[in-house]
């Protein structure tokens, strides 16, 4: 293990081992998109806008890598869903000059009884809401292998509130045999 004299050498260290050739690396990134659009024989990627800096960041590399006709952009608010994110989101697409659509969650998430588990007057007072959260992240384990990214429910995704294999905890888990990642069309 390496050992470091001090903030200075540390910091020195991090920034030379970090040191990133950005046009490279988009450059990298471009050619992955575009390989993988071949290789599915696909016309482009569909693509979730959420108006923060991940989803933009995407957007705009496949954009450098297919071009606006390319890239259809999925803004999907729901109940929860800040205003602004929303609105940032059709601003991304707009200035992109990409096509996109809003699909609102809200209905399809409503019968699916997602808002049953946390009511309106829990939802919109956020310190108890984060107090809920900590406390369920405290209780119960994630498994990453049980969902891919991105994620597009399929109808016959199930919810189960059984015991989510390997995990030992009672926390609820998505069937993942049932989910299907989609990303290009």
């Amino acid at each position: 293990m390496r050992r470091f004299s001090g903030v200075t050498s540390l910091k020195k260290f991090l920034v030379d081992t970090l040191r990133l050739d950005c046009e490279a690396v988009t450059t990298k990134l471009e050619e992955f998109v575009q390989s993988c659009v071949k290789s599915f024989g696909k016309d482009g990627v569909i693509l979730g806008l959420s108006g923060g800096i991940d989803s933009s960041v995407a957007a705009y590399l496949c954009v450098r890598a297919l071009g606006k006709e390319g890239v259809h952009g999925l803004i999907m608010p729901e109940r929860d869903s800040l205003k602004k994110n929303i609105d940032n989101a059709v601003s991304l697409a707009k200035t992109l000059g990409i096509d996109y659509e809003v699909v609102d969650l809200k209905p399809i998430l409503e019968k699916m009884g997602v808002y049953n588990v946390i009511p309106d007057h829990i939802a919109k007072d956020e310190k108890l809401l984060e107090k809920i959260f900590r406390e369920v992240r405290r209780s119960s384990t994630f498994d990453s292998h049980q969902v891919g990214v991105p994620l597009v429910l399929n109808r016959q995704a199930t919810f189960s509130p059984s015991r989510c294999p390997n995990s030992g905890s009672e926390a609820p888990c998505y069937n993942s045999t049932r989910i299907s990642k989609t990303s290009l069309w």
